[in-house]
């Protein structure tokens, strides 16, 4: 299954599989058509989502202000918008870490 990228026209909207509390940050793949990355820190006092923001915003080269939890704050499965970004430019920058 293709992974669930839209352009809602004010960036990039991903959605994704969370596993907090990992050894390490890092993208492991995708599930049901959600990009699947594993966080380091907790899910505990907002801990991860704050991770998953400075993961997301280091693999994109964009300031952490660019990246926003749009949906699923409490869950592990989030969909994250992506600002000043097209979908186009995501895929590229993802298949660095994905292998279909």
């Amino acid at each position: 299954m293709p992974l669930l990228i839209s352009d809602p026209g004010q960036g990039c909207r991903l959605s994704l599989k969370v596993r907090a509390s990992a050894p390490r940050s890092q993208i492991t793949g995708e599930w049901n058509g959600r990009l699947k990355i594993s966080i380091a820190a907790p899910a505990e006092k907002g801990r991860a989502n704050r991770e998953i923001i400075d993961f997301l915003a280091d693999i994109f080269r964009l300031p952490k202000r660019s990246v926003t939890i749009v949906l699923g704050e409490l869950s592990d499965k989030k969909d994250v918008l992506v600002a000043d970004v097209r979908a186009d430019d995501v895929r590229i920058v993802l298949e660095k870490y994905i292998t279909t």
